[in-house]
């Protein structure tokens, strides 16, 4: 396992069950890359914010998209912080970003 620097910032858009990822900026190029992945948010966890029963203890939201042919990317999003996992035949990839609203 390889650790790295931060080199991307993501954007994404909150819209009912499903989150868009709009663009990537590539820090270390300075350039930004146009996206639209989807990805559909899993409901039926008993973590989700909708959970009446969990607002007490917290909550996440949890959701799944397929950002290429062959990969799957979970996304992990918290109250100050976004979770990515995303895999591929290839590589796995673990990454941590911070939340700004």
């Amino acid at each position: 396992m390889k650790h790295s620097k931060g080199q991307f910032e993501n954007t994404y858009y909150l819209d009912g069950d499903k989150i868009t990822r709009t663009r990537v900026y590539d820090i270390k190029k300075k350039k930004v890359i146009p996206d639209d992945t989807i990805y559909v948010i899993q409901r039926q966890l008993t973590s989700d914010p909708q959970n009446k029963g969990m607002k007490l203890r917290g909550s996440v939201i949890r959701a799944i998209g397929l950002p290429g042919a062959d990969a799957i990317e979970i996304l992990v999003i918290g109250k100050k912080y976004i979770q990515s996992v995303k895999s591929t035949m290839d590589y796995f990839v673990i990454s941590r970003y911070e939340r700004i609203d």
